[in-house]
């Protein structure tokens, strides 16, 4: 990615300069944000498997049952490396907004906004 940035920069490959700030001014996405964002965008693919898990949930309809959010499953060990326990972890994260789009277009738009917006 550093290199990535140096070469678009016209930077020499070897040196001081702060990345980070280079990267922003020109507004290529971080890592963590390339990441958030394929992670949010699989997730939505997903989103008619959350939806039965929500709806099959059993007890009161609770706050986070009313967001369309899910159980987590088991994080320990080599569980918390999988994709699919990501994935959950992704789609309690989108915005109910975002859930309840069905046009994937307008979808993918909304999630890269969120994904890349500046934290204010």
């Amino acid at each position: 990615m550093n290199a990535g940035v140096r070469a678009v920069a016209n930077l020499p490959r070897y040196g001081q300069a702060n990345l980070s700030d280079i990267r922003e001014k020109l507004k290529i996405p971080s890592i963590e944000q390339i990441t958030e964002k394929v992670i949010l965008d699989a997730a939505w693919k997903k989103r008619e498997l959350f939806r039965n898990e929500n709806h099959a949930m059993s007890g009161p309809k609770t706050r986070a049952r009313a967001n369309g959010k899910v159980n987590h499953p088991i994080q320990k060990g080599y569980f918390g490396r999988m994709i699919s326990t990501a994935l959950v972890g992704g789609w309690n994260r989108l915005p109910s907004v975002i859930k309840d789009e069905d046009n994937a277009k307008r979808a993918k738009n909304m999630i890269k906004n969120l994904v890349l917006s500046p934290n204010v």
